[in-house]
């Protein structure tokens, strides 16, 4: 896997000292700068994380396997300027686990990153020896001190028993994720605002009518890319929506706005057959409806989880699948 790259820039809000990581949308790079504690500025489209040797020591351990960290816009050409111990390695037998279990390289790397972080916190002791109390006094730490929640919190703790659970084969650690689920949940809905935030950050046409399409109707993803030119009605503000065989035809309302953005859209990119088309006038993939929709999300600073189904319904948004 070819590394990415992240600038670490010089950064100040209120009189305090920041440090500001800035790279290209990458959902496992999002992961762990969650995990480090990092707030996504808006303004500044990048991460911060408060300025010390303790979290630039952190940022380069968690990073380091996938990413090359720049921090010469710091003052600081070689990391080993500031490094003052030598960071605990992950375990082979845990990459092993990762590997047999069939995850993806990015969710390797995610699990490996907040698993180094748990190592290093317990720098110089053996892993059998950390007791459960210890485990969870940790992970409630994170939580308090980081802010971690949701999906960040789920991963932590699922980094860790994959190795005292999978590898030692003790009892996995048990976080009461029902309060966190409900906060989740309630997070996950965007609102008419949070739209509003997203569609600016947003420039193109195409992206910006499914966005408000799916927002303002009860379609889901799959509905989006199904839809045929012809199944839509700007004149009486409707589309029709097909159905199972046995199922009349759905009628499905356009709001105003959308309707506007639609007419626009279609004056613009003036589709032959599908209404949203991809390359070459193919049908449009969910896939990169999915990856819009979260690299709109990141731009916009919002942290809202879109889920890639509805296997989950906790994780839901109104985004559909």
């Amino acid at each position: 896997m070819e590394k990415k790259r992240i600038t670490i820039l010089p950064h100040q809000f209120k009189d305090n000292d920041y440090f500001l990581l800035k790279f290209n949308y990458d959902e496992s790079l999002v992961s762990i700068a969650r995990s480090l504690g990092c707030r996504w500025v808006v303004s500044e489209q990048g991460w911060a994380i408060y300025r010390s040797i303790e979290n630039l020591n952190s940022v380069v351990r968690a990073f380091s396997e996938i990413s090359i960290v720049d921090t010469s816009k710091i003052g600081i050409n070689s990391f080993e300027e500031t490094s003052e111990r030598s960071f605990e390695q992950v375990p082979e037998e845990y990459s092993n686990v990762l590997i047999r279990k069939g995850y993806t390289e990015e969710v390797i790397s995610i699990y490996r990153s907040l698993f180094r972080e748990f190592i290093n916190h317990f720098s110089g002791r053996k892993l059998k020896e950390i007791g459960p109390d210890e485990i969870l006094e940790y992970v409630e730490n994170q939580v308090k001190v980081k802010k971690i929640t949701g999906k960040t919190l789920a991963q932590l703790v699922k980094a860790i028993n994959l190795y005292y659970g999978d590898v030692l084969k003790r009892k996995k650690l048990k976080y009461p994720f029902e309060e966190v689920e409900k906060e989740k949940s309630a997070k996950n809905e965007v609102s008419e605002k949070e739209l509003k935030q997203m569609l600016r950050v947003t420039k193109n046409l195409k992206h910006k009518a499914m966005m408000s399409l799916l927002h303002s109707t009860e379609l889901q993803r799959s509905d989006l890319i199904d839809l045929k030119k012809k199944d839509v009605d700007l004149k009486a503000s409707q589309i029709k929506l097909k159905t199972t065989e046995d199922k009349e035809d759905k009628t499905v309302l356009i709001e105003p706005d959308t309707n506007k953005l639609l007419k626009r859209y279609l004056d613009l990119y003036k589709p032959q057959s599908w209404l949203f088309e991809g390359v070459n006038g193919n049908k449009y993939a969910n896939s990169s409806i999915l990856s819009m929709l979260r690299r709109a999300s990141f731009k916009a600073g919002l942290d809202k989880e879109v889920p890639k189904s509805k296997r989950n319904p906790e994780s839901e948004t109104n985004w559909g699948s």
